[in-house]
C-alpha cells in the first residue's frame, strides 16, 4: 500500500449490503493495507438492502461493538439520493458510548452524500458531510496523564492483539496471485464540503475538576486529494467559564 494512503495495521468493517460496490468497496481498503472484514457480500439481484444496510445497522453495530467495545447507535436512517447522481445517508441522534456508558461523541444529526459518476474515474468525491450539533468529549482520567479514549483502545490492543470481527478476513487482493490488484496512486480523494454547525470539544479533567470548551457556530472544511485544504471558522475558547481565546480562522491553500 501507498506510505501516503496507508491503513496498515488498521481492521475496517464494512457492510456493503448485497449492493453495486460489493467488490470494489472491499479492494480499495485492501489497497490501502487495511484488513477488511465484510458483512452481506453476496448478492444475487435481488437481495440488496434485505435485512442489511443503512435500514438494519444492528450487524454493523455489531462489527463495531466487537472490535471496539464501544456503542454505536443512532436512529431514523434512510438512504438517499440527488438528481446529480449522488447517494448518500441521513441518520440522527448519533451516540458513541464507552463502556461506562458516558458519551464521547454526538450529533443531532449526520448527512453524507458521495457522487457515483466519480467512481469510474476513481475519484472517491464525498460531495458532502454535513453535521448538526456535534459534541466531542474527551476526558482527561485522575492519573492526570491518559485520555479516556486513548487508554480504552491502549488496553483493547494490549488485551486482543489478535481480535477479530469473529470472522477471518476475507483474502485480499495480495493475497490473490491471480487476482487484479489496486494501485492506491490511482485513487483520488476529494471531500470538498465538510459542514459542521454548532460544534462543540470538552476537554474534561477528572482529576482537578477544571475543563477546556471549544466551540463555534460553523466549521467548514474541504479536502482536495493531499493538495489544497480549506478551513473556515469562528471559534471561542473557554477555560471553565472564562473566555480565553475568540478566533476567525481562515485557512486555504489553494
Amino acid at each position: 500500500a501507498s506510505k501516503r494512503y496507508s491503513f496498515k495495521d488498521v481492521k475496517v468493517g464494512l457492510d456493503v449490503a448485497n449492493g453495486a460496490a460489493w467488490q470494489i468497496a472491499k479492494g480499495v481498503f485492501d489497497a490501502l493495507g487495511a484488513k477488511t472484514y465484510v458483512i452481506n457480500d453476496s448478492p444475487d439481484g435481488v437481495n440488496i438492502n434485505t435485512d442489511c444496510g443503512s435500514t438494519h445497522i444492528e450487524k454493523i453495530q455489531k462489527l463495531v461493538k466487537k472490535q471496539t467495545n464501544l456503542d454505536l447507535n443512532y436512529s431514523n436512517e434512510r438512504i438517499i439520493t440527488t438528481p446529480l447522481l449522488e447517494v448518500g445517508f441521513v441518520a440522527d441522534d448519533i451516540k458513541v458510548t464507552m463502556p461506562d456508558k458516558s458519551e464521547i461523541v454526538t450529533a443531532d444529526k449526520i448527512k453524507g452524500l458521495v457522487s457515483l459518476p466519480h467512481i469510474l474515474l476513481l475519484t472517491v468525491r464525498v460531495s458532502k458531510i454535513d453535521i448538526q450539533n456535534l459534541v466531542v468529549n474527551a476526558e482527561i482520567l485522575k492519573n492526570g496523564e491518559d485520555y479516556k479514549i486513548v487508554k480504552h483502545f491502549e488496553d483493547l490492543l494490549n488485551s486482543q492483539k489478535e481480535a477479530s470481527f469473529g470472522e477471518k478476513p476475507a483474502p485480499t487482493q495480495e493475497d490473490d496471485e491471480n487476482g487484479f490488484k489496486f494501485n492506491p496512486e490511482w485513487i483520488k480523494i476529494v471531500i470538498p464540503n465538510v459542514c459542521l454547525n454548532n460544534y462543540k470539544v470538552l476537554v474534561n479533567d477528572l482529576n482537578t475538576g477544571h475543563y477546556l470548551d471549544l466551540h463555534g457556530e460553523k466549521l467548514v472544511f474541504g479536502y482536495f486529494n493531499k493538495k489544497n485544504i480549506r478551513v473556515r471558522t469562528n471559534a471561542e475558547l473557554f477555560s471553565d467559564k472564562n473566555k480565553n481565546i475568540s478566533a476567525n480562522i481562515d485557512i486555504d491553500t489553494f
